[in-house]
Protein backbone atom coordinates (compact mmCIF):
# COMPACT_ATOMS: atom_id res chain seq x y z
CA UNK A 1 0.00 0.00 0.00
CA UNK A 2 2.57 2.30 0.88
CA UNK A 3 4.47 1.87 -2.51
CA UNK A 4 1.31 2.18 -4.54
CA UNK A 5 0.77 5.42 -2.62
CA UNK A 6 4.04 7.23 -3.54
CA UNK A 7 3.19 5.47 -6.93
CA UNK A 8 0.74 7.65 -7.49
CA UNK A 9 2.14 10.64 -5.59
CA UNK A 10 5.15 10.75 -8.32
CA UNK A 11 2.12 10.08 -11.07
CA UNK A 12 0.57 13.14 -9.71
CA UNK A 13 3.37 15.11 -9.80
CA UNK A 14 5.08 14.65 -12.81
CA UNK A 15 2.03 14.70 -15.01
CA UNK A 16 0.44 18.20 -16.90
CA UNK A 17 -1.29 20.36 -14.20
CA UNK A 18 -4.68 19.22 -15.28
CA UNK A 19 -3.94 15.52 -14.95
CA UNK A 20 -2.34 15.95 -11.91
CA UNK A 21 -5.80 17.26 -10.06
CA UNK A 22 -7.72 14.37 -12.28
CA UNK A 23 -5.91 12.00 -10.42
CA UNK A 24 -6.72 12.60 -7.01
CA UNK A 25 -9.91 13.53 -5.68
CA UNK A 26 -9.87 17.01 -5.09
CA UNK A 27 -12.51 17.79 -2.74
CA UNK A 28 -11.59 15.32 -0.38
CA UNK A 29 -7.81 15.83 -0.30
CA UNK A 30 -6.98 19.53 -2.01
CA UNK A 31 -10.26 21.35 -1.65
CA UNK A 32 -8.48 24.55 -2.69
CA UNK A 33 -6.60 23.60 -5.21
CA UNK A 34 -6.74 25.92 -8.76
CA UNK A 35 -6.88 23.52 -11.75
CA UNK A 36 -5.09 25.65 -14.03
CA UNK A 37 -2.78 27.06 -12.06
CA UNK A 38 0.83 26.08 -13.38
CA UNK A 39 2.84 23.98 -11.01
CA UNK A 40 -0.24 23.66 -8.63
CA UNK A 41 0.24 20.43 -7.05
CA UNK A 42 4.02 20.89 -6.68
CA UNK A 43 3.16 24.07 -4.70
CA UNK A 44 0.87 22.74 -3.01
CA UNK A 45 2.53 19.57 -1.69
CA UNK A 46 5.90 21.95 -1.02
CA UNK A 47 3.51 24.01 1.31
CA UNK A 48 2.51 20.98 3.14
CA UNK A 49 6.16 19.86 3.91
CA UNK A 50 5.97 16.57 1.55
CA UNK A 51 9.72 17.53 0.67
CA UNK A 52 10.52 16.42 4.44
CA UNK A 53 8.49 14.06 5.45
CA UNK A 54 9.63 12.35 2.44
CA UNK A 55 13.26 12.45 3.32
CA UNK A 56 12.21 11.75 7.11
CA UNK A 57 10.59 8.28 5.61
CA UNK A 58 13.97 7.76 3.68
CA UNK A 59 16.59 8.12 6.65
CA UNK A 60 17.30 6.26 9.63
CA UNK A 61 15.02 3.12 10.27
CA UNK A 62 11.50 4.82 9.43
CA UNK A 63 11.09 2.83 6.05
CA UNK A 64 12.62 -0.14 5.03
CA UNK A 65 11.27 -2.02 2.16
CA UNK A 66 13.56 -1.69 -0.18
CA UNK A 67 10.65 -1.34 -2.93
CA UNK A 68 9.05 1.57 -0.76
CA UNK A 69 12.45 3.62 -0.74
CA UNK A 70 13.06 3.03 -4.46
CA UNK A 71 9.51 4.91 -5.05
CA UNK A 72 10.01 7.62 -2.44
CA UNK A 73 13.23 8.68 -3.74
CA UNK A 74 11.14 7.99 -7.54
CA UNK A 75 8.60 10.70 -5.74
CA UNK A 76 10.79 13.03 -4.42
CA UNK A 77 12.54 13.12 -7.93
CA UNK A 78 9.05 14.33 -9.41
CA UNK A 79 8.40 16.70 -6.61
CA UNK A 80 11.93 18.33 -7.39
CA UNK A 81 12.78 18.08 -10.87
CA UNK A 82 12.00 21.79 -12.38
CA UNK A 83 10.34 23.26 -9.55
CA UNK A 84 12.54 25.61 -7.45
CA UNK A 85 11.11 26.12 -4.36
CA UNK A 86 10.55 22.05 -3.92
CA UNK A 87 14.54 22.60 -4.60
CA UNK A 88 14.79 24.97 -1.49
CA UNK A 89 13.26 23.15 0.71
CA UNK A 90 15.18 20.11 -0.06
CA UNK A 91 18.43 21.97 0.33
CA UNK A 92 17.31 23.65 3.29
CA UNK A 93 16.76 20.39 4.70
CA UNK A 94 19.54 18.69 3.94
CA UNK A 95 18.30 16.76 1.34
CA UNK A 96 21.81 16.62 -0.27
CA UNK A 97 23.51 15.15 2.45
CA UNK A 98 20.90 13.31 3.64
CA UNK A 99 20.19 11.65 -0.44
CA UNK A 100 23.71 11.25 -0.47
CA UNK A 101 23.83 9.20 3.07
CA UNK A 102 21.24 6.89 1.17
CA UNK A 103 22.97 6.49 -1.91
CA UNK A 104 26.34 5.05 0.28
CA UNK A 105 24.17 2.89 2.14
CA UNK A 106 22.14 1.57 -0.54
CA UNK A 107 25.61 0.91 -2.36
CA UNK A 108 27.50 -0.87 0.77
CA UNK A 109 24.26 -3.21 1.29
CA UNK A 110 24.29 -4.03 -2.96
CA UNK A 111 21.10 -2.18 -3.44
CA UNK A 112 22.30 -0.79 -6.76
CA UNK A 113 18.66 0.19 -8.17
CA UNK A 114 18.50 2.12 -5.23
CA UNK A 115 22.16 3.76 -5.16
CA UNK A 116 21.68 4.76 -9.07
CA UNK A 117 18.18 6.54 -9.11
CA UNK A 118 19.80 8.55 -5.62
CA UNK A 119 23.03 9.37 -7.58
CA UNK A 120 21.20 10.28 -10.66
CA UNK A 121 18.87 12.70 -8.55
CA UNK A 122 21.66 14.02 -7.09
CA UNK A 123 23.50 15.11 -10.18
CA UNK A 124 20.08 16.18 -11.95
CA UNK A 125 20.04 18.45 -9.25
CA UNK A 126 23.02 19.52 -9.39
CA UNK A 127 22.81 20.04 -13.05
CA UNK A 128 19.63 22.17 -12.84
CA UNK A 129 21.48 24.57 -9.79
CA UNK A 130 24.54 25.31 -12.54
Amino acid sequence: MRGTAALIFCACVQSHTVVKVKQIPQTIFFPRLGRNEKDCFQEKVTSDGWVELILGRLSGEAERSPTVRRRLVYALSCLLRGHSRSQQEFAKAGGFSRLAGLAAEAHSSGDAAMATKATVLLADLAAEEG
